[in-house]
């Protein structure tokens, strides 16, 4: 795979520091063994931005996959709608705040796209089976497109995951095993090396996976597609692992590459102020990201202790920003979603919690176009969703 993919094309992984090539994917279950930086993906990437199809998914998006991914099955998932909303009731005077509805996807968030893509891989690959450590929306996409490719797939959760994803995990065929979060990395490695496919992340190591972020490309695509006539001044984007930001990044730098457009919006990282490590580093100008000893937010799909470099090494490219937000500032944005018909998780709303904290700051300009990326439904946190109630 150093030099084809078994498709036939050119893809190389090489990584994204010292430029060593890992010879076989498996290499990437951990990081780089010159360096400790992280591996990329290089191959010829030509997305061509057509409309969207009620068939084909992100598929639409084929020249911009990974090679063994261009035949991926799609459960339609992508190709999600720009909700406007009220921005004056949010106190944002003239910006315009349009919402990416993530929440839309076929089992209620962002990660189908990564794991449309990392299972099309797995079973290009020949493996039998998928396995992931999840809080709930990995979980679910994992074993979603796991059965659409004919792989058996193995969820490890937390114990405080919600019973109705638990539930919903189940009913879906998962394997559901719960595990410490503090060890499960522990856990995720040993089932790797037993020859489980991981279904994780790009630096979640000792057993992660270089593909699926690439699946985060196709939000870049589509906000571009959509919106080339008055492009975005500025995306907001949720950071837990760092995938998704660096999935939008990549994408976003591919076309201007490709010189479909002249210049990048301005991507603003956002994170709970009680796990905000990629923010801490990137306000220190630190070389690498540092792990929290603890991280304790409500945003439990981004409550991380560690965020990867491949996050903050595209968000300095891009000159982006960065903020962390309160606990009381996502669950008030959250709350305002829901009023909207749109149900974001408490993770999901820190996007909108972030563009308020940088309006009021003085950061963002007065009538400018913001979209917000929101990445999962509120509908599978049940006490979220019963504390929200309990507000009104």
């Amino acid at each position: 795979m150093g030099q084809h993919s078994e498709s036939g094309e050119p893809m190389k992984i090489v990584c994204a520091r010292c430029g060593n090539f890992a010879e076989t994917w498996e290499l990437c279950h951990r990081a780089c063994p010159q360096c400790g930086g992280y591996w990329q993906l290089l191959f010829e990437s030509t997305p061509e931005l057509v409309p969207a199809s009620p068939y084909e998914g992100i598929g639409i998006f084929a020249g911009g996959l990974p090679p063994l991914a261009r035949d991926l099955v799609s459960l339609g998932e992508g190709n999600t709608p720009l909700v406007e909303v009220d921005a004056a009731s949010l106190g944002l005077g003239r910006t315009k705040v349009l919402v990416k509805n993530e929440t839309l996807n076929p089992t209620g968030s962002f990660k189908d796209r990564f794991s449309a893509v990392n299972c099309a891989v797995a079973r290009k690959l020949g493996a039998g089976r998928v396995v992931c450590a999840s809080t709930g929306n990995a979980a679910m996409a994992a074993a979603a497109y796991s059965h659409a490719n004919n792989l058996e797939c193995l969820a490890v959760v937390p114990e405080a995951t919600s019973i109705t994803i638990v539930n919903a995990l189940k009913a879906m065929g998962a394997q559901v095993r719960h595990g410490d979060w503090n060890e499960i990395h522990v856990i995720i490695q040993g089932l790797v090396e037993e020859g489980w496919f991981p279904a994780t992340g790009l630096t979640a190591y000792p057993a992660a996976t270089p593909f699926g972020a690439e699946g985060y490309k196709t939000i870049a695509y589509e906000l571009v597609r959509d919106m080339l006539s008055d492009l975005p001044d500025l995306i907001a984007v949720p950071v837990g692992g760092g995938d998704l930001l660096y999935g939008i990044l990549k994408g976003l730098y591919e076309l201007k590459e490709k010189g479909v457009v002249e210049s990048l919006p301005t991507v603003l990282a956002c994170q709970s102020e009680r796990a905000a490590p990629l923010i801490t580093a990137f306000r220190r100008k630190s070389p690498s990201v540092e792990r929290l000893k603890e991280a304790g937010s409500i945003a439990v799909s981004i409550n991380e202790r560690i965020t990867g470099n491949h996050a903050l090494d595209y968000l300095r490219k891009a000159n982006g920003m960065a903020l962390s937000v309160s606990d009381a500032e996502i669950r008030e944005a959250s709350r305002y979603l829901a009023t909207t018909g749109v149900f974001a998780e408490y993770a999901s709303a820190a996007s909108l919690a972030g563009v308020r904290r940088a309006v009021q700051k003085g950061l963002v300009p007065d009538g400018c176009t913001v979209v917000c990326i929101v990445t999962g439904s509120l509908l599978k946190w049940h006490e979220a969703l019963a504390e929200l109630a309990g507000l009104n």
